[in-house]
């Protein structure tokens, strides 16, 4: 059926909900009656729940903003909350339904993923509920979606791709589908707003600091681990809330423009996290206790549309607890360890990870649960002839043994060992290949390991890794395995017992095996993300559970492999055809193109089992240049390189230049190189323009559209000027950065940075004005009281959001004040805030005028390398650059103070200070803010409130007038 055809009936007169039968749970046979934990609550049959003691309204369902709906062992079905009972409704789907996202406010479209063979299939269908034809929504393998709520045929999703996870929208009624984000996107939730855009979490991981007591020891002691600092083998704290998965709330609208930070008022349903805590385990190293938390950091609370109830749980995507309130009467309900599923208006759903599988239930906002059923997954053993070497800190015994990295995150992992370099790792259980890492090269941190690395190489602390999605929703994840040994690509329809990858050492191991200490690290986990939290696994071939280290386990599964007869083909402009001989000993394969011009003509719908043959046609590319593209075949790679008939324009190459420090008397001598390829033809030219991004001064260019020109400066100060280069179709540009010095202008800027004092008293240091960071959470500002503000608050650089540490680097510097506001005194805290990655940091600013000033500035770095910048916004002297304060991976933290002593040339000015990363040695390398301390200058008086007086009381007798006598005084501020 044609998309406008389905969206053309969609959009006549609602229609009756086209179902044949409405069924209790019972009858779709996924009733499960069992008496499970849910806050007490009893499990009951689907059907007609019974009244809950709290209501709410009565909900039309044809008229709800979001209907409930869900999937069960392939069944989908619509979930009826009148608030009196609860009517689990049966929906009939072409397919066996996986996932359900969404149905249309007249429920005649419905929006699923479908399971095909009894597996994820990552296929996003919209499907007409009374003709069951379907549209596929788009080509990519889609993890989660919802349908726009003001317009259906806009539909969001996320999916997994070679870039990890991003987040695509797809046009029905135009057949466009874009690419919003191509990773860093948490999969699990999105949600369009009633403003129109949609509500996301960006992701980033974060590093652990936990791995092995030494080197080359392969024993496991308590919860301490080994960092090699200046040459020493140093113990280092294991957080004790190590969560590694950064989540940031963002939203995007259709067009394309990024919020930092979701609008939470457009979008009740979207979870908000508390305290805005999106805020990784603590980076910094310094003396931390286990009793050291860092609480909170994925804490969310999501409301019901009317705002009286709420959810709130310990961690988004976790196994933990979740309450559900009443705001209005303060009333809760704990409903035990669960995953928030789905958000709805009338109610929520939830998952509950048991021995025997895994419990789906729906949630109203007024308390009533109500089970909807029970999903198995048969999990087997991933290596034969194994140990098991540690267990999961989140386990009972013996299942938490030998523990130095699985807390928290990893509390639910076990690592195998099998004594055999490259042993095979097999699937768990039948599913879909969502991500992969194949690439890591190297070992971080056993030096004896051949693969060692000390500066590290591109890649995760876990490694190489393969993640596959299974029926229940899960995933179970590989990790550390050995570079270049996975068998499998992202969409691979993965069966029991498939060989997927060797165990191996990339990434944060440690042992004696092999001199590496080779194993694999296996987790089932909530979300497909690379340091997903991880849930309790049960293994169908093994007797007890949990699993002890020490002993030894064989998976009962049969090793089986797909191979490929070659692995790339090349053709003619004409194209063709070609095939690929496939050997299977057993389970089925797909062959699926992920490009529009490679088709996959047989074996039918690209699926076979097997040995078969796969063939495949090539379009004629006549009118482009040559290309590349590829086919996944039984799991592995298969690349199509074709020659071209035409050319393809390529954007201008610009360079513009090495960075500068010049006199503002010279200006700077600009010499940008720009090349193109003459394409396209009319124009056959390229134009350059030469423009202004920062600076506080104004930029006077000799020729601004010539590649070789000269720059002339209004002040001194920091400045970045751009080239861009455009062909008429495409551009291109290039930064480079100008320091503009002077002399004699009338001002005064000199500094430098040393190691700190290990006790800093801000009250007596900062006799005009001092700041604290961090004392609570990553928003605390203390400053002093009783004055107007010297010192800003902090603004950030970049978009990684500002992070609290509880320590600040060696040597560790204790703060105390009195007289702060809003916290009045405080006595040795080593707290802070930091950020991470390239470009990101801090930015504040201070008063100047002709009287000296003397301000200090205490920073620490985490293997990185720090960059100072200041300058005064008269430009009345040279700015001050400085990028001495670094450290270097494995090197530890380090921390410095920055003296710096200044002068504007007139009244009313100011000095700018930016303090970001410069480079990195690591991938979570951080920069910290400590504290600022001001001296000098005259802190102007604060602003009081009027004296007032209306004057004495009065009696008068009526009809007389009373003369009233009042006096004001004011200290004649504000000025203005």
């Amino acid at each position: 059926m044609a998309v406008l055809d389905l969206f053309a009936r969609k959009f006549s007169a609602r229609r009756l909900f086209a179902m044949g039968v409405v069924l209790f749970v019972a009858g779709l046979g996924i009733a499960y009656s069992r008496h499970v934990s849910a806050g007490g609550a009893k499990l009951e049959p689907a059907g007609k729940g019974e009244a809950s003691d709290t209501r709410l309204p009565a909900f039309d369902i044809v008229d709800q903003h979001a209907p409930a709906v869900s999937a069960l062992n392939g069944k989908a079905m619509l979930i009826v909350d009148s608030g009196s009972g609860v009517d689990v409704r049966s929906i009939s789907t072409s397919l066996p339904a996986f996932k359900v996202f969404g149905i249309s406010n007249d429920q005649t479209e419905l929006l699923y993923s479908p399971l095909i063979n009894g597996r994820p299939s990552g296929q996003l269908l919209l499907e007409d509920l009374s003709t069951h034809n379907n549209v596929r929504v788009t080509e990519r393998l889609v993890l989660s979606a919802a349908m726009s709520p003001s317009d259906p045929s806009m539909i969001a999703y996320t999916f997994a791709g070679d870039g990890g996870f991003g987040l695509g929208i797809a046009d029905l009624r135009n057949s466009t589908d874009r690419v919003m984000a191509e990773g860093d996107v948490f999969s699990e939730f999105i949600r369009w707003g009633s403003d129109g855009a949609i509500h996301y979490f960006a992701t980033t991981a974060a590093e652990p600091r936990v791995v092995l007591n030494s080197p080359s020891d392969g024993t496991f002691t308590g919860r301490f681990g080994w960092a090699n600092e200046d040459g020493q083998i140093d113990l280092v704290r294991a957080a004790a809330t190590e969560r590694e998965l950064v989540l940031t709330p963002r939203s995007i609208t259709p067009n394309g423009e990024i919020s930092d930070e979701s609008s939470l008022n457009k979008a009740p349903g979207f979870p908000r996290l508390k305290g805005d805590r999106r805020a990784p385990v603590d980076l910094q190293t310094g003396e931390q206790t286990d009793s050291d938390v860092t609480p909170g950091i994925r804490a969310f609370k999501v409301y019901s549309p009317d705002g009286i109830h709420r959810l709130s749980g310990e961690d988004l995507v976790g196994f933990d607890d979740l309450t559900l309130e009443n705001t209005a009467s303060g009333s809760s309900r704990d409903l035990g360890k669960a995953v928030l599923s789905g958000v709805f208006d009338s109610g929520l759903i939830v998952k509950e990870f048991l021995p025997e599988g895994t419990v789906t239930k729906y949630v109203g906002w007024s308390g009533k649960v109500t089970t909807l059923g029970l999903t198995q997954v048969n999990y087997r053993l991933p290596l034969a002839n194994s140990t098991m070497i540690q267990g999961g800190g989140n386990y009972p015994p013996p299942g938490a043994c030998n523990l130095t990295a699985h807390y928290d995150t990893m509390g639910y992992a076990y690592d195998f060992q099998r004594t055999t370099v490259g042993a095979h790792a097999l699937a768990v259980a039948d599913g879909l290949v969502v991500f992969t890492h194949s690439t890591m090269a190297c070992n971080f941190i056993q030096p004896s390991c051949p693969d060692y690395s000390p500066t590290g190489c591109p890649g995760f602390y876990l490694g190489n890794q393969v993640i596959i999605q299974h029926a229940d929703g899960t995933y179970s994840a590989f990790s550390h395995l050995q570079t270049d040994s996975i068998q499998v690509e992202v969409g691979t329809s993965a069966c029991q017992g498939l060989y997927v990858a060797r165990q191996g050492h990339t990434g944060s191991v440690s042992g004696s095996f092999n001199s590496c200490g080779d194993h694999l690290h296996v987790q089932r986990q909530v979300s497909p993300d690379p340091s997903g939290q991880s849930i309790p696994i049960t293994f169908s071939d093994v007797a007890s559970h949990p699993l002890s280290c020490g002993t030894g386990y064989n998976t009962t599964s049969t090793e089986i492999v797909h191979s490929i007869s070659t692995n790339s083909a090349s053709f003619g402009i004409p194209g063709g055809s070609g095939n690929v001989n496939v050997t299977s000993n057993g389970c089925s394969w797909n062959a699926v193109s992920n490009d529009p011009w490679i088709t996959v003509t047989s074996p039918a719908g690209g699926s076979g089992s097997g040995n078969s043959v796969v063939t495949f046609s090539v379009s004629d590319n006549s009118a482009s240049g040559p290309r590349v593209g590829t086919m996944v075949i039984g799991g592995h790679l298969f690349t199509v390189s074709q020659a071209g008939g035409g050319v393809t324009n390529l954007a201008p190459t610009v360079n513009a230049g090495a960075d500068q420090t010049v006199n503002i008397s010279t200006g700077a001598s600009l010499a940008g190189v720009v090349s193109d390829d003459g394409l396209p033809s009319p124009p056959a030219a390229v134009t350059t323009t030469w423009s202004k991004v920062s600076g506080i001064g104004n930029v006077t260019f000799a020729n601004a559209n010539s590649a070789s020109t000269t720059a002339n400066f209004s002040l001194a100060g920091i400045y970045v000027l751009r080239l861009t280069a455009n062909d008429g179709a495409l551009s291109s540009s290039d930064d480079i950065k100008v320091i503009v010095g002077v002399s004699g202008a009338g001002g005064m800027l000199n500094g430098n940075q040393t190691t700190p004092s290990t006790s800093v008293d801000l009250s007596s240091e900062g006799t005009t004005d001092w700041a604290h960071w961090g004392l609570t959470d990553s928003t605390s500002f203390d400053h002093k009281s009783g004055i107007v503000p010297q010192i800003s608050d902090l603004s950030r650089i970049g978009s990684i959001s500002t992070i609290r540490s509880s320590s600040n680097g060696a040597p560790t510097v204790y703060y105390s004040w009195n007289g702060g506001t809003p916290t009045s005194a405080a006595s040795s805290t080593t707290s802070c805030v930091y950020t991470y990655g390239q470009d990101n940091g801090f930015e504040l600013t201070l008063p100047a005028d002709t009287l000296q000033r003397t301000v200090r500035l205490y920073v620490g770095v985490w293997r990185v390398r720090g960059r100072l910048e200041a300058e005064l916004s008269d430009g009345s002297a040279s700015p001050m650059v400085d990028n001495s304060l670094s450290t270097v991976y494995p090197g530890g933290s380090i921390n410095g103070v920055y003296t710096i002593t200044y002068s504007a040339a007139s009244a009313g000015q100011a000095l700018h200070l930016r303090w970001y990363i410069e480079s990195t040695t690591y991938p979570v390398g951080n920069i910290n803010v400590q504290a600022v301390t001001l001296s000098g200058g005259v802190a102007p008086p604060m602003n009081q409130p009027p004296v007032v007086s209306a004057g004495s009381d009065q009696s008068i007798a009526l009809p007389a007038s009373a003369n009233l006598s009042g006096t004001a005084t004011d200290d004649g501020l504000p000025n203005p």
